[in-house]
């Protein structure tokens, strides 16, 4: 019998966060040097409104402009959201 995984099983409670406003150096050095994949980038509400992390900082370092760019010039929009009760289906925890 195929034991129930819960969302709040897995996930992570204080994820690191930047602002909008926050330059891609900073994001790219906290990244590597906390060993992070990725930042939740927070509106002027504190809201998630996007996600960077190192495929967003590679792509923007192709620039010729990049220690110029902000999260919100290279963040990827939206932050994906599950309810802490809902059920991880067995496929992917087998």
């Amino acid at each position: 019998m195929a034991t129930t995984i819960l969302v709040r099983d897995l996930m992570t409670v204080g994820v690191p966060t930047c602002k909008t406003s926050t330059p891609i150096v900073d994001i790219a050095r906290f990244l590597v040097g906390q060993n992070v994949e990725e930042l939740v980038v927070l509106g002027k509400s504190g809201e998630g409104v996007g996600i960077v992390g190192y495929e967003e900082l590679v792509s923007a370092y192709a620039n010729e402009n990049a220690k110029s760019l902000t999260a919100e010039d290279v963040m990827l929009e939206g932050v994906p959201e599950l309810p802490a009760g809902g059920e991880i289906p067995s496929f992917i925890t087998e």
